[in-house]
């Protein structure tokens, strides 16, 4: 235990008497009296609290009681469903061997971390002939002349590392952009930060917490000292030795799997050090959304984007394929480690493309590079750790938990998705009245990409050869970068309208339509071939190209019936349940109803096991009329938004955000309408002529 923090707890525990001069019995005396006063203390806990809030100032004291009652009620609605445990690890699964003790699982887990963040040492950049001219950290003469567009690759570079050292030469709107990051760390820009961080965030093992910089911060002296010490780093490239060491917390994925592959790694890194590399995200995306350098196809990490807005596109460019009786390939494929397989070089020349300075991105990387990895777990931390072997590579990977990983991701796969769009990949259409051109390449977020390929000039062999020139393009390409596609979350479908029994209908897969194969590092592997009535779920949503709602109904009626069953089995509170309500299962309803066009009658029985349980135990006549329990307060009602009717608005609000702004969603929305508008076959506006008259004449889908 830190003597500082023996000497800080001793003192706010009012402990005069020095205890070393105490005998073994005299010190287990004490800790008996001390443990009855603290059980006593503990029953009139509750009391002795709102007795301190009390005697706050009134602002405060009004701010802090509406925050522990929104905590403490949350807590209540967490333990209900079952949400509020752990999810630290108490034991891994690997190999088909259960460990269960400190040290057993601490090894077990070093040895799969250290070999995730050196599973891209086979890749282009950290092996020759480009590690002898790029470096660990990127030789600046080298990425100047990637960056200016005059490199030269070495002979027997392989075509797509090739390609992609091309595709990120700097974009022109970077070039001549006049929008400039700020070139260092101001005093008051570091006061904003903290202000805005949460005091319950976690930092890295120094004991340097973030209650205690935005303490410091509230100090104009102190705030300018910490911004100071940032400074030099930022301005520099300096890495501070206490920034070497993190701790990688390892928590579950998915409730009761242990699997040792499926945890998930999220690192905490030094406050300070990750608040310098928040900043330098933010900024670069700040001046890249300036630049219009970054790519349309792709929604993880910015401003006004939504991930169910990536479900939405899915679904408007399936509504445009059958719209038009057309085909296409839709593959979907999932990044291995995804930021944990970053090579360091290609990351800092991709955010230098965007105009990020150099000597910040040096500091980010020089210090993951020095780091000391410690395992922490629900026994605590390890005493033993991973990395900074001299001798052997470092590691790489821009680590989940970094404040840099999406902007540093997000900068990479915007190059990938330019690269892709050049060599003539995706889904290039007219608008049917407008004659408004559009490209369709990628559904992304983060990670996770749908690939899109058509070409109607093609017979349909030679439109899956292509797609499997595509395939191998996104993959060489994303190899080259230091990552690698999963091969099991890999699928695609082969999308196309025929005419059938007397109606337009997709067609069935079969053998005949060939396979699609990945790489896999010289193993092939055969993506899953799915019938367009198959449905996966993508951020959350069920999607499947038949635009079928059946698979979204069954989904959400399973949550719902769940949620209901632990509050019939449990009764909590009644203002608990109405909590657990409005701001749980409700919003669990509510997400992705943006891309679906639930029936009313669907919607109703969703609604059914939740308002058949919530009512009675919310104190509420289970028989009342659902006009009242959907009605606003004014008009004496419930106030619980009918999910139907949030459906709708959705889709209004989704027109009229992107009405003026120019993203692929815009142009989906545009591409349906005049489809619509094409098939109802009127000189005006479908949205002026009666639907009980013209209805039937628009083509099934989401703007019907």
């Amino acid at each position: 235990v830190s003597a500082r923090l023996y000497d800080r707890k001793k003192k706010a525990a009012k402990i005069c008497i020095p205890i070393k001069d105490l005998s073994t019995e005299d010190r287990e005396v004490k800790l008996k009296e001390a443990m009855a006063k603290y059980r006593e203390a503990k029953k009139h806990a509750a009391d002795s609290r709102i007795k301190y809030l009390d005697e706050l100032p009134p602002k405060d004291r009004d701010r802090l009681k509406r925050a522990e009652a929104q905590r403490k009620i949350a807590r209540d609605a967490k333990a209900v469903t079952g949400d509020l445990g752990s999810k630290y690890v108490t034991s891994v699964v690997a190999d088909g061997v259960e460990y269960s003790t400190k040290e057993s699982i601490e090894d077990a887990v070093m040895e799969v971390n250290e070999a995730k963040y050196r599973a891209s040492e086979d890749t282009p950049f950290l092996n020759e002939p480009l590690l002898s001219e790029f470096g660990p950290v990127g030789n600046p003469e080298a990425v100047n002349a990637v960056l200016d567009g005059t490199y030269v690759p070495p002979p027997g570079l392989d075509q797509y590392t090739q390609r992609l050292l091309q595709g990120m030469a700097r974009p022109a709107g970077a070039a001549q952009s006049s929008h400039h990051m700020h070139p260092y760390v101001s005093t008051e820009d570091h006061t904003k930060c903290w202000k805005r961080a949460k005091e319950r965030t976690s930092a890295g093992m120094s004991g340097l917490h973030f209650g205690q910089f935005k303490a410091q911060a509230s100090d104009p002296e102190l705030s300018a000292l910490d911004a100071s010490f940032r400074n030099v780093a930022y301005l520099t490239g300096h890495d501070y030795p206490r920034w070497r060491t993190a701790v990688d917390v390892q928590i579950l994925k998915r409730s009761q799997d242990y699997s040792i592959e499926k945890l998930r790694t999220i690192v905490q890194l030094e406050a300070d050090f990750n608040m310098n590399n928040k900043k330098v995200g933010r900024e670069v995306m700040w001046k890249a959304e300036l630049d219009k350098t970054l790519s349309r196809y792709n929604g993880g990490g910015r401003k006004q984007f939504r991930a169910s807005e990536i479900g939405l596109n899915q679904r408007l460019t399936n509504d445009s394929i059958y719209g038009r009786r057309g085909r296409a390939v839709i593959i979907s494929n999932d990044a291995r480690g995804c930021f944990d397989r970053i090579a360091h070089v290609v990351a800092l020349m991709c955010l230098m493309r965007l105009g990020c300075p150099r000597p910040p991105l040096e500091s980010v990387i020089n210090t993951l590079q020095k780091m000391e990895h410690y395992i922490r777990t629900a026994f605590g931390d390890s005493e033993t750790s991973y990395g900074n072997v001299p001798g052997q590579p470092p590691l790489q990977g821009l680590l989940q938990g970094n404040g840099l990983g999406p902007a540093g991701w997000f900068s990479i796969s915007t190059v990938l998705l330019d690269i892709m769009k050049e060599e003539g990949f995706g889904m290039s259409q007219w608008s049917l009245i407008s004659q408004r051109a559009m490209t369709i390449l990628s559904f992304a977020f983060v990670d996770d990409t749908d690939l899109i390929h058509s070409n109607d000039d093609l017979t349909l062999t030679e439109l899956v050869t292509e797609a499997q020139t595509m395939l191998h393009t996104w993959e060489g390409l994303l190899r080259s970068t230091g990552g690698a596609l999963h091969p099991d979350k890999s699928y695609w479908y082969l999308v196309e309208v025929v005419w059938k029994n007397g109606h337009w209908g997709y067609k069935k897969k079969s053998d005949e339509q060939g396979d699609l194969f990945l790489h896999n590092n010289g193993d092939p592997k055969a993506a899953a071939k799915l019938d367009v009535s198959e449905a996966r779920e993508a951020l959350g949503i069920q999607t499947r190209p038949d635009c079928n709602m059946k698979d979204q109904f069954e989904y959400l009626k399973k949550k719902a019936t769940q949620w209901a069953d632990k509050m019939r089995t449990r009764k909590p509170r009644p203002h608990v349940v109405w909590y657990s309500l409005t701001h749980c299962i409700m919003k669990t309803i509510e997400y992705p109803l943006l891309a679906t066009t639930l029936s009313k009658e669907q919607v109703r029985q969703i609604m059914v096991p939740i308002l058949k349980i919530a009512l009675p135990l919310s104190g509420v006549q289970k028989k009342m009329p659902h006009r009242l329990v959907y009605g606003s307060y004014s008009s004496r009602g419930l106030n619980l938004h009918h999910p139907y009717t949030i459906q709708l608005v959705e889709h209004l609000q989704c027109i009229l955000r992107h009405a003026h702004r120019d993203t692929l969603t815009s142009d989906l929305l545009i591409d349906n309408m005049e489809i619509v508008q094409t098939h109802v076959g009127s000189s005006e506006p479908f949205w002026s002529l009666p639907f009980e008259v013209y209805g039937h004449l628009a083509p099934a889908g989401w703007m019907k």
